[in-house]
C-alpha cells in the first residue's frame, strides 16, 4: 500500500492557525482512501475527518466525492474548537478579575474591621 501526506488549507481563525493535511493511501489495485487530520496551533485535532474511500475500476463507488477543505468537516471542527477555546480564555479573565474584585474587597474588610478595632478598645 502507498500514499501521500500534504497540507492542502491554511488559516488563521479567532488567532489560532489551522492547519488541514489530507491523507491518502492506495493498493495496486486502484483501491484507497483519503482522510484529513487538523492542526490548530501545532496540536492535532483526535482522528480523523471526511473520510472517502474509492475504486479506480469502478467508478459507479465514486458518488460523493470528498469536499474541499473549504466546506470541509474537518474545518468546521477546528472552527468549533477555537471558540471553545475563545470562550475558555474569556471566562478564566472573568473570574480572574472577579477574584481580583474579591481579594479588593477582603483587602478593605480587613481594614476597616482593623480601624474599628482600634476605635472600640
Amino acid at each position: 500500500m502507498t500514499g501521500y501526506f500534504e497540507k492542502v488549507y491554511e488559516e488563521v481563525y479567532k488567532g489560532y492557525l489551522i492547519e488541514i493535511y489530507k491523507h491518502s493511501s492506495f493498493a495496486p489495485e486502484g483501491v484507497g482512501s483519503t482522510h484529513f487530520t487538523v492542526r490548530v496551533n501545532g496540536e492535532y485535532l483526535a482522528g480523523s475527518f471526511d473520510g472517502y474511500s474509492y475504486n479506480h475500476f469502478q467508478q459507479l463507488e465514486k458518488i460523493n466525492p470528498p469536499p474541499n477543505p473549504e466546506e470541509s468537516f474537518a474545518l468546521m471542527e477546528a472552527k468549533k474548537y477555537c471558540d471553545a477555546a475563545v470562550e475558555a480564555l474569556e471566562q478564566r479573565e472573568n473570574e480572574r478579575s472577579s477574584l481580583n474584585l474579591a481579594d479588593l474587597f477582603s483587602h478593605v474588610f480587613r481594614k476597616i474591621s482593623h480601624l474599628i478595632r482600634i476605635k472600640f478598645l
